[in-house]
């Protein structure tokens, strides 16, 4: 009976103490800052894309368009401005210059949030290969770049239209153009080897395929593998456990500073 009593009171003491909680996601206090600034040494602008997080995933981010945007060097400070076509999204021509250290600095209501980041030197690349399906009479992406590259990590940009292509010209833009992204990194992933099934798109001959490759950083190409673990290559067989990806802003903020040297060329598909 002792035993039975003692038993009870454990119960009733643990019950007592159990209490229901429902997490505020929404709340404005776990909204974080995002700032993608991914600049080029193209003789173009550059932008730089903010806005706050999402507390839910199908929510659409807010655009911040009160910030303050200065990219600054040794000898050079460029003022950003908003985008008024474009919310959230500030713009600024800009030269950039190799081994020179640059900080991006975004002021919002008063906070400050910071990045450094240097020019990652742009490599000269080999064109994609291709396969041939002779029964669909298309070509296929075979091989754009090695997954692995510990020395030159990139992006690999390739644009393709066949809308000048005979049998292909009245046809809408999305059934003769593709974007495609593919990306060697200093590390090489399970999950970036086995990822989850993704549609493949064949090409008729004659397709121009304009390619850039984008340098980057052995830092900068970590957080994009981090992004890819999250992202696209989520879902497959060896996917790895959800979790926060790196950011070199400070204070907290979300996203990422990268300087990017480019290089790129175009081919014809099935030209010899």
């Amino acid at each position: 009976m002792k035993r039975f009593i003692v038993c009870f009171l454990i119960a009733v003491l643990f019950y007592g103490c159990e209490k229901e909680i429902t997490p505020n996601l929404s709340s404005e206090a776990n909204m974080k800052v995002v700032i993608n600034a991914m600049f080029t040494d193209e003789t173009n602008e550059n932008e730089v894309e903010i806005r706050w997080s999402i507390p839910q995933p199908n929510d659409i981010a807010s655009p911040i368009n009160d910030a303050q945007v200065i990219l600054s060097s040794f000898d050079e400070v460029i003022l950003f401005g908003l985008d008024s076509s474009k919310p959230g999204t500030y713009r600024a021509k800009t030269n950039l210059r190799l081994q020179q250290e640059y900080t991006l600095t975004v002021s919002i209501d008063g906070q400050i949030y910071s990045a450094r980041a240097e020019l990652a030197s742009g490599k000269a690349f080999n064109p994609p290969t291709f396969s041939y399906s002779s029964e669909e009479k298309l070509y296929y992406l075979d091989k754009v770049a090695n997954p692995f590259d510990p020395s030159n990590p990139a992006i690999y940009q390739l644009e393709a239209d066949w809308s000048e292509v005979t049998g292909y010209t009245q046809l809408p833009k999305e059934q003769t153009h593709a974007l495609f992204y593919f990306f060697s990194l200093q590390t090489l992933d399970v999950s970036q080897l086995l990822p989850p099934p993704s549609e493949k798109i064949g090409f008729p001959a004659g397709t121009i395929i304009d390619i850039k490759r984008f340098a980057l950083s052995q830092e900068n190409a970590e957080y994009w593998r981090q992004v890819l673990l999250e992202t696209t290559w989520a879902g497959g067989l060896f996917a790895t456990e959800p979790a926060n990806v790196i950011s070199n802003f400070s204070n907290n903020a979300a996203g990422w500073f990268g300087l990017c040297g480019t290089t790129q060329l175009s081919v014809i598909v099935g030209e010899k």
